[in-house]
């Protein structure tokens, strides 16, 4: 990067006696401002591809013979997030999987657990504070297997 030029002579005026700027310091100021809007661009160069503070997660399960005993994914979790989606699948049975938040349901519909692959969007009673628990407790449960459930959200990266 360009050096800044001498700092003029402080003998001379900076404003002339009909209100110009004196041109010794007029380069100067000039070059100086140059000078900060080039070192202003060089420090945010080296910011290109950095992460954004808001930052997606997600986490992967599978419960091979489902019951209705509760299973937690994040236990007493460490940082406050949401839960955005929840997608579900089986081998074999079905059943319908309610996540909670501390024992509150997530807002929005429940996932019906089969074959078929099902996604329920979450954007109501979805976010979890530090210190709570994520858990999924399954119900009216008929011969599920191999339950595999997907949960994804967000978070914000601490300043």
């Amino acid at each position: 990067m360009a050096t800044l030029p001498p700092v003029p002579d402080s003998q001379e005026k900076v404003i002339l006696p009909g209100g110009s700027i004196n041109p010794p310091w007029y380069a100067w100021f000039l070059a100086f401002v140059n000078y900060t809007r080039a070192a202003a661009a060089a420090s945010t160069t080296g910011l290109a591809g950095k992460a954004g503070t808001s930052q997606t997660w997600e986490v992967t399960f599978t419960v091979v013979k489902v019951t209705t005993d509760p299973v937690y994914v994040i236990l007493k979790s460490v940082k406050a997030r949401t839960v955005t989606a929840v997608v579900t699948d089986c081998d074999s049975g079905t059943c319908t999987l309610t996540g909670q938040i501390d024992g509150t349901p997530l807002g929005g519909t429940a996932n019906s657990v089969s074959t078929t692959e099902s996604e329920q969007t979450h954007i109501s009673a979805n976010s979890i504070a530090a210190g709570q628990d994520l858990r999924f407790v399954a119900s009216s449960v008929s011969s599920c297997r191999n339950m595999r459930v997907r949960v994804s959200g967000t978070f914000s990266l601490d300043a």
